[in-house]
């Protein structure tokens, strides 16, 4: 009889068929996909429906609008200084009060920002909106000809609460929005800036010179203390929505030791290129935001038509940071980027060819847009850079550190190009080359990242090859033991 035949059946142990393990799953990995590769943010994407979230991109909007756009109004301010609030002092002296704010603004980001990666946002949002309503409040009870009043107030106080508020503002909702729609919900709370550059100005022009017939002529200190107080409950009432409407999120990573990542952002050579381009774009994008106007009347176009360049701009600004920053989430933000500051530069060189109103609006529309959407698409690709959620505050006040320096000194370096014969040549031309210098070293970030992508991906197959060998010695090896087995027991 067949040995086999007399062997009792629980005896037999049938051989399954072998099936591979997945790949990365023998050695206790997960298989990543290519976009795995371009973000390590958290697999947490809230939608863009979120309610939490679209009460946060309110509230930011509230403290953008109320920060960043009532800085956009400080020609109204300017010109009322130097013909009647502060007429005994110089223009030179004058600028630090609208410097200074920006400086603070930006420079005082990187703490914030910091603070806002380990959950402090409520607390920087309150104790900052308090000081910065204070602060319009002193500047409105300030004494005229006292220039280190109107300073201290509007100069220093504003601008260390902008600071506070500013860059938390933009970090929370990259908070609530790590990589699905980050992009749109970042452009739309950049608006809020741009609709303060439109809505400041015209209030401030009208209560201050109610029968103004040039920049800043027709008012008085009373108008100007009566103007200030509006603007100052009506910032109030901005910043009161924000505290009410914010709805914090505290990244996965706790006790985030944010003092590395500085150091380690700084050795990211993208990340560097990004910052030290933006430092060049600056200073190119400073023109059109603060001689707009006074080009415009030194080429002697109508007054009143001047007067709404401003909003103007601002308002095609609202349509760039929209649409681009969509784009963005589609194509990628760093590519929508470098397309937006090509466009920049390209429109600065046209202040060369202007001699028309019509030529003037077509310019002052097209800057707006690119100007707009580069303002928002720099903040949404440092944002972008994040390894983790809790890095996004310290990215953008890293990128606002960087350009808390062309803030401070690039109009200086522009008035000296201008000179007092207004050669409007000198800082166009400077302003359009700085503008492509900064493209190209976004270029040179971009074929970094597309570089480090493609060597994560080929790193990844070859671990894979790696794993499909092992796969395949473990099923011949265990066939192989298999008939052995099998032998010893016949």
């Amino acid at each position: 009889m067949d040995p086999i035949s007399m062997t009792p059946e629980s005896a037999i142990v049938p051989v399954q068929p072998y099936t591979a393990p997945k790949l990365n799953t023998a050695l206790g990995r997960k298989s990543r996909s290519p976009k795995d590769f371009e973000s390590d943010t958290t697999s947490e994407r809230p939608s863009i429906s979120s309610m939490d979230g679209c009460f946060t991109v309110f509230s930011s909007w509230c403290v953008q609008f109320a920060t960043a756009g009532h800085v956009n109004a400080f020609g109204v301010y300017d010109a009322f200084y130097k013909e009647v609030y502060l007429s005994n002092e110089s223009p030179f002296t004058i600028g630090w009060i609208g410097s200074v704010p920006w400086f603070c603004y930006l420079g005082f980001g990187l703490l914030s920002g910091a603070l806002s990666d380990r959950g402090y946002n409520r607390h920087l949002l309150a104790s900052c909106s308090i000081l910065y309503i204070f602060c319009n409040y002193m500047l409105a009870i300030s004494a005229p000809h006292q220039w280190y009043q109107v300073f201290l107030s509007q100069g220093l106080g504003m601008g260390l609460a902008m600071g506070g508020m500013a860059v938390p503002s933009l970090a929370i909702v990259g908070h609530h929005y790590p990589k699905r729609h980050r992009s749109l919900a970042l452009g739309i709370v950049t608006t809020g800036a741009a609709f303060g550059g439109i809505v400041y100005p015209i209030m401030l022009n009208n209560l201050i010179n109610p029968r103004r017939s040039t920049f800043g002529s027709g008012g008085t200190p009373e108008t100007f203390r009566s103007a200030v107080e509006i603007s100052a409950g009506f910032s109030a009432g901005l910043l009161l929505l924000a505290n009410v409407f914010q709805r914090e999120k505290r990244p996965l990573e706790e006790h985030t030791k944010t003092h590395l990542h500085i150091i380690l952002l700084l050795k990211e050579p993208k990340y560097l290129m990004l910052c030290v381009g933006s430092i060049f774009v600056y200073y190119g994008s400073v023109f059109p935001v603060i001689y707009l106007q006074l080009f415009s009347v030194t080429k002697g176009f109508p007054v009143r038509f001047s007067f709404y360049l401003l909003p103007m701009f601002h308002a095609a600004s609202v349509v760039g940071r929209v649409l681009l920053n969509f784009s963005a989430d589609r194509f990628g933000s760093l590519k929508v980027l470098i397309i937006t500051t090509i466009g920049t530069g390209a429109v600065t060189f046209g202040f060369l060819g202007i001699g028309s109103p019509a030529g003037m609006t077509v310019v002052t529309l097209l800057i707006g847009f690119f100007a707009g959407g580069y303002n928002s698409m720099v903040v949404t690709t440092a944002a972008g850079f994040s390894k983790r959620i809790s890095e996004t505050g310290v990215r953008i006040g890293v990128l606002s550190l960087f350009l808390a320096l062309p803030s401070l000194s690039g109009p200086p370096i522009d008035g000296a190009l201008l000179t007092e014969r207004l050669i409007w040549d000198r800082p166009i031309i400077f302003s359009s080359i700085c503008v492509i210098v900064g493209a190209c070293l976004y270029v040179v970030a971009s074929i970094i990242k597309t570089r480090a992508t493609s060597a994560s991906h080929s790193e990844a197959a070859a671990d894979d090859e790696v794993i499909v060998s092992s796969a395949r010695i473990s099923m011949i090896t265990s066939h192989s033991l298999e008939k052995t087995e099998g032998s010893e027991h016949l």
